[in-house]
């Protein structure tokens, strides 16, 4: 197995267990706790996946020092270049969406408390 794909294992295997301590925390959530606030669950989340994932790379690099330090080809750059332009449309589709709920569709819309909008023209409304 190539360093990049014991990598990939140690980041599949992180999120899943992180994804099992998170999932089996709030699922024993009872009435009266849900309504309490996440912070800590969230933080041990995060805790669990940074050393897991820190760890099985340390352990990676280790079991495969010289494919550790190689040198991406061209193929291996090409595939990293795609896949960062994918996440970063998908990221960048998902923070725009919560600005659609923002800027209204009619004058008679809603606008959030301490929004001040005004039209620009017929199709177009500014946020100030």
């Amino acid at each position: 197995m190539s360093y990049k794909e014991k990598s990939a294992w140690v980041m599949c295997l992180a999120l899943m267990l992180g994804a099992l301590f998170y999932g089996y925390a709030v699922l024993g959530m009872t009435a009266q706790t849900a309504h309490s606030p996440l912070t800590g669950i969230v933080v041990i989340y995060v805790l669990i996946i940074v050393l897991i994932s820190i760890v099985g790379h340390i352990i990676a690099a280790l079991v495969s020092v010289d494919e550790a330090e190689a040198v991406a080809d061209e193929r291996d750059k090409l595939i990293s270049v795609r896949a960062n332009s994918a996440s970063s449309h998908i990221l960048g589709l998902g923070c725009a969406q919560p600005w659609r709920r923002v800027r209204p569709r009619s004058p008679g819309a809603s606008v959030p408390v301490g929004v001040s909008m005004h039209r620009q023209n017929s199709d177009c409304w500014v946020v100030s």
